[in-house]
């Protein structure tokens, strides 16, 4: 409210969640790589990391359907392969956090979908 009207330039963060906006104009496969890369790049622990997924509503089914197609095909590895699309998590710590709070959007009744068969049976791995 500050700046409307005076012709001052702005720009607006979302708390450091970085959206990626879907509308349907766009070529959904490479919208759902784009998620991928946005969200599990680095395991997800980059400033820039896309957090938020807003769709417009007219797409929004087909999208989640080809989003949870592509993540029964995610390469989870050492993230010295360049074929891998998510590495380890950085230690037991944080581990642990991730499964408290998936945990906690369970318990509060959220759906959570975690399809991914490759999970390697060691090191630090979350199934995305």
């Amino acid at each position: 409210r500050l700046t409307a009207g005076s012709g001052k330039k702005i720009s607006l963060e979302l708390g450091g969640k970085s959206p990626v906006i879907v509308f349907d104009s766009a070529d959904l496969d490479a919208a759902v790589e784009g998620v991928i890369d946005a969200i599990f790049f680095n395991q997800g622990l980059v400033c820039s990391a896309g957090s938020r997924l807003l769709i417009q509503e007219n797409i929004y089914e087909r999208f989640i359907r080809k989003l949870k197609e592509r993540m029964t095909h995610l390469r989870v590895g050492t993230s010295l392969d360049k074929g891998i699309d998510m590495g380890a998590i950085v230690d037991v710590s944080q581990l642990k956090t991730i499964q408290k709070y998936v945990q906690i959007a369970r318990d509060e009744g959220n759906d959570v979908y975690q399809e991914c068969a490759c999970i390697p049976d060691s090191g630090l791995y979350y199934p995305p």
